[in-house]
């Protein structure tokens, strides 16, 4: 009896083991105190970019370091390259032959920009002067068939430049440059189309969307206007990739001049159409409130369902930030996070709580396209939540996946709880993906690795918990930076972490004993 005891507790204990995420390699760097922190591009099927500004200067240039890891996490390439002193990192990209690195001179000459190209077979740089001659507070960046996009404001008014890379002109897109109008969303399609997403004030109580999707040499393909109701108010809003033949855009709405998000909406994008956008105020969702307690998630759901049926919404918000759309077979999926304490404000480009202005300490920053949501191409450092005004901390609450149907309407919705992380500046914190049969969502906190996995269809959940594999087996952990880390969807069914950790080996001579590393680990889920 007891044998068999045993068996049964080795045998839990094995399939335990199996169902958490696997580490199959890892990269260490040494880091000096002095060192800049790196910045992750993801370069998906390719493996990653890791890029930073060094301390070394010649002849008033700076030293810039970037470093190619293929999927295994090998080392491929170390190299370096110098830009002017008076510029800074200010967003990235990359293609099947390219990674783009933006620079912006630091003096307030928004018109002053530098893009270096790095070739992955020649191993070459070539550099660009980007003259946009006008003075652009930059939000959004992206490159197109050789063709750089940049996105931002002119004198508080929407605006989007495309510089030709290959004969150095720079023309301005026609339609933008209207007062009471904000750029929501800048993001590029898996055909080499982009889509630009805007809202326009028309009164005190009116506003509408617009989606304006161009080639990559300015043409415009669709522009379609998206009518809001009465009273109600968009926050947010990104759209889809174009992996499927029709474009979703998804986002977060609020009533009138609210600073905190009611809601979720989408609309199904149908060309020559004003299509209403769908709303649903958060009450409705079915596992979404599961960070809060059941007496208030029950509360605040009956409430919901009786303003409903009054035709009234429900005083209740918070704050949610989309971050990546998922596209299927079945439809679309909606990835986005719940923090407290950020409230959204009017946008102010001469004081941008943005990416492009914080630490490039983590991609995410990106809104991933998030940066998310991803082909092959799409992943640079990208504004979102450019209208956000954040505290001094800001503690993630939960992580949501929303399930659309071909049609753009809602189907479900799955969360995962965040536990004890509390960071500086708003950044996504937990990334997710979905298998044939079920939802995967992930986060790091400190030296843990957190996955939970939803079957979608018996919606049995099952959370396992993990610490980050070390590179030798007598390696110790002794204290991570929880600052500078993140976790992050990288190809297939696998993930990539990051961060900066003390090190202590317990067989090395007493000199080497502990060590301060930057690394990734490559995670694959089951």
């Amino acid at each position: 009896m007891k044998k068999l005891i045993v068996f049964f507790f080795l045998l839990c204990l094995h399939n335990l083991c199996v169902s958490q995420p696997q580490q199959n390699a890892r990269f260490e760097k040494e880091d000096k105190n002095s060192d800049e922190v790196f910045t992750i591009i993801n370069l998906y099927e390719s493996g990653l970019g890791l890029y930073r500004e060094t301390n070394d200067y010649e002849s008033g240039k700076r030293k810039h370091q970037l470093i190619l890891l293929d999927t295994l996490l090998n080392q491929q390439i170390d190299t370096t390259f110098f830009i002017d002193k008076t510029y800074s990192s200010a967003g990235h990209d990359f293609d099947n032959n390219h990674i783009y690195l933006l620079f912006q001179e630091s003096d307030y000459s928004n018109n002053k920009l530098k893009l270096a190209s790095y070739h992955y077979k020649t191993k070459n740089f070539t550099y660009y002067e980007l003259k946009t001659e006008i003075n652009l507070k930059l939000t959004h960046f992206g490159v197109l068939n050789n063709h750089v996009f940049l996105g931002g404001y002119i004198n508080r008014e929407p605006t989007i430049v495309l510089c030709n890379l290959n004969n150095n002109t720079t023309q301005v897109l026609p339609g933008f440059a209207i007062k009471n109008t904000e750029l929501l969303d800048v993001r590029e399609n898996v055909n080499g189309t982009f889509n630009v997403v805007i809202k326009e004030k028309l009164n005190l109580n009116t506003a509408a969307l617009y989606l304006k999707t161009y080639d990559s040499t300015g043409n415009i393909l669709l522009n379609e206007r998206l009518p809001i109701p009465e009273g109600k108010n968009i926050l947010t809003a990104i759209t889809s990739k174009l992996e499927r033949d029709d474009l979703l855009i998804s986002g977060t709405w609020t009533k009138k001049s609210n600073t905190k998000a009611y809601g979720v909406f989408s609309v199904l994008v149908t060309p020559g159409e004003e299509t209403t956008p769908n709303f649903w105020q958060l009450g409705e969702l079915n596992q979404y409130l599961n960070y809060l307690k059941p007496q208030r998630v029950d509360k605040i759901k009956t409430k919901t369902k009786q303003g409903i049926e009054n035709n009234n919404i429900y005083d209740y918000a918070n704050g949610l930030m989309p971050y990546k759309i998922f596209e299927t077979q079945n439809g679309f999926i909606l990835l986005a996070e719940t923090y407290s304490d950020i409230r959204y404000h009017n946008m102010n480009p001469n004081d941008f709580n943005n990416p492009y202005y914080q630490s490039m300490t983590n991609p995410y920053y990106y809104n991933p396209y998030f940066n998310s949501y991803p082909t092959s191409r799409l992943y640079q450092p990208y504004l979102f939540g450019n209208n956000v005004n954040n505290a001094q901390e800001i503690k993630p609450l939960s992580s949501s996946i929303i399930l659309f149907s071909e049609a753009g309407k809602l189907n479900n919705d799955f969360s995962m709880k965040v536990e004890e992380i509390k960071i500086p500046s708003l950044r996504q914190v937990t990334d997710g993906m979905i298998t044939k049969d079920s939802v995967s969502f992930i986060y790091k906190h400190e030296n843990k690795i957190f996955e939970k996995k939803i079957n979608i269809q018996n919606l049995e959940a099952k959370q396992t918990e993990s610490e980050v594999k070390l590179k030798d087996q007598f390696d110790e952990h002794r204290y991570e930076n929880n600052s500078d880390t993140g976790i992050q969807a990288w190809y297939g069914k696998n993930y990539f972490v990051w961060g900066y950790q003390t090190v202590r080996n317990r067989v090395t001579p007493q000199n080497e004993k502990v060590r301060e590393v930057f690394y990734i680990n490559k995670i694959s889920t089951r």
